[in-house]
């Protein structure tokens, strides 16, 4: 959640400076069509004007800017919530609220979220009693506050509120009256087994227990097609790691004695075959984090259900799923498609390409002369490296030609496949390629100088520095310079502070 801006802080200064209603109307107007809800501990208190007007434009402004708030969010809205309200002197209206008087709001056009924002008062008894007053309600939006209240530092505020989530999982009518408000709470589920104040993870059990029940899990299942993907991630890891049908998915950890789990996905949980969709729409996601979650979930998972989407694995964009993919098929003992890994950029990949083509009897370096003659893409770079990790010397001769290459990639896998052949004339190279327009490549010049510092002359990058235009180049020059050692270095450095500007001159400065 974003801080509040300073001119919505100019305004609300201004809002509570106001005389005139018709001006603090106009003030609260403006607020609101600035949409932020960290705005809302900071006129909260006009709720409680002696002006309607004022108090009437000031609730709905409130409730606008509540509704922008997600589940996820909540923690940091009512952590400023209370602490905003503690200190300021325009909040006294509010910090001075009675419990009686929370009842009194419940009655209001837009009571019910008057209420929720009393569970974040200061007070413990108006905490419990706005509870009392959430509990009799069910319009959903009052679960993640309950949520919240079940994490509170007061005992009975946090047993009232695990009470009232108790009643909503009893209900005969959980299906369709409060499971899709448990779903848009799923990212605030998966943070409660961090909190520290819960104690017994008793009612986070019921909670889970619910959402894998044939209804919950059908609620689930649709809830890897919402928009919003914190609530994916939620649902498609619930699916993946913890479904109650069978057959598993992933095998069972091994249980370690006086091991604590605290993590929401517990160790032996299973899947049944929606689970299987899930895992499908999950490595075509658009969120990495969700790919990522369904690659190594069926990294791990049985030899038929990993074979089933080897092929998909293979593709994945992650690295580190595309290796463990590898690893895995080779240790089934099966034949690796390994002229389409040749060119992978992952180098544990192309190194195990590698070894099946040998196992195959083809020469790695072969097919990497062949591809790099049929290629003029990005495709050239992994053929380059490659080429450099199984060719001969002889082969520099045709990677030098790519040093000038349209694509910046490329150049920058050129410089590192010379640095494997041509070590005596790396540093030069790599100083040339200081003047590269792409940072790609002057930042690969840098790393292979750094590792080199011992030959680099700081008056010679000093001398290529002062004849640099990039703006990358020059500050990766200065990089090295200052790992040139200390004496040797520091004269440079102080001349590039003293006769530059901008982000050369902060580089210098660092």
């Amino acid at each position: 959640m974003r801080a509040l801006s300073q001119e919505t802080g100019q305004l609300v200064d201004e809002l509570h400076r106001a005389t005139r209603a018709d001006t603090a109307v106009a003030l609260l107007a403006r607020i609101a069509r600035n949409g932020e809800p960290l705005a809302v501990p900071r006129i909260v208190s006009l709720v409680l004007d002696d002006r309607p007007a004022v108090a009437l434009a000031a609730e709905r402004v409130v409730a606008a800017l509540r509704r922008r708030v997600e589940p996820r969010a909540l923690g940091a809205f009512d952590r400023a919530f209370r602490n905003r309200s503690a200190f300021r002197a325009d909040q006294v209206r509010w910090q001075q609220l009675h419990p009686e008087e929370v009842r009194s709001l419940a009655a209001r056009p837009s009571g019910p979220i008057l209420v929720q924002l009393a569970t974040c008062h200061p007070r413990g008894h108006v905490r419990e009693e706005a509870i009392r007053c959430c509990a009799v309600r069910d319009d959903g939006t009052e679960v993640p506050f309950l949520l919240l209240r079940a994490n509170d530092w007061v005992r009975p505020v946090a047993e009232v509120a695990r009470s009232a989530l108790r009643a909503r999982l009893d209900d005969r009518h959980l299906d369709d009256r409060h499971l899709p408000d448990l779903i848009a709470a799923l990212p605030m589920l998966d943070e409660m087994y961090r909190w520290g104040r819960l104690g017994s993870l008793s009612i986070l059990h019921d909670i889970e227990a619910a959402l894998a029940s044939q209804a919950g899990l059908a609620a689930v299942i649709a809830a890897t097609s919402s928009p919003d993907r914190f609530i994916r991630r939620s649902a498609l890891r619930r699916l993946l790691e913890r479904s109650p049908a069978a057959p598993e998915l992933v095998e069972p950890a091994p249980v370690v004695a006086g091991a604590v789990d605290s993590s929401p996905y517990r160790r032996g949980w299973r899947i049944s075959d929606p689970g299987r969709e899930a895992a499908a729409a999950a490595l075509g996601d658009p969120d990495p984090a969700i790919r990522n979650l369904a690659g190594r979930a069926l990294l791990v998972s049985r030899d038929e259900v990993f074979l089933a989407f080897s092929a998909p694995l293979l593709a994945s964009r992650m690295s580190a799923v595309r290796f463990g993919a590898v690893l895995r098929l080779r240790a089934l003992g099966r034949i690796l498609p390994w002229r389409d890994l040749l060119l992978d950029d992952h180098a544990g990949v192309r190194g195990l390409a590698q070894e099946a083509a040998l196992d195959a009897d083809i020469d790695p370096a072969e097919e990497y002369r062949r591809a790099l003659s049929a290629s003029d893409d990005r495709r050239l770079g992994p053929c380059l490296i490659g080429l450099a990790e199984t060719g001969s010397v002889g082969d520099a001769v045709v990677v030098r030609t790519y040093r000038t290459h349209r694509l910046a990639v490329v150049r920058r896998s050129c410089l590192r496949a010379l640095a494997r052949w041509q070590p005596e004339e790396i540093v030069e190279l790599c100083l040339d390629a200081l003047g590269d327009p792409s940072p790609r490549v002057t930042h690969a010049a840098r790393d292979l100088l750094l590792a080199r510092s011992t030959s680099v002359h700081p008056e010679e990058l000093w001398a290529r520095l002062d004849q640099l235009t990039a703006g990358s180049g020059k500050r990766d020059a200065l990089t090295v310079l200052a790992h040139s050692g200390y004496w040797q270095g520091l004269p440079y450095l102080l001349r590039a502070f003293r006769g530059s500007d901008g982000p050369l001159k902060a580089t210098a400065a660092r």
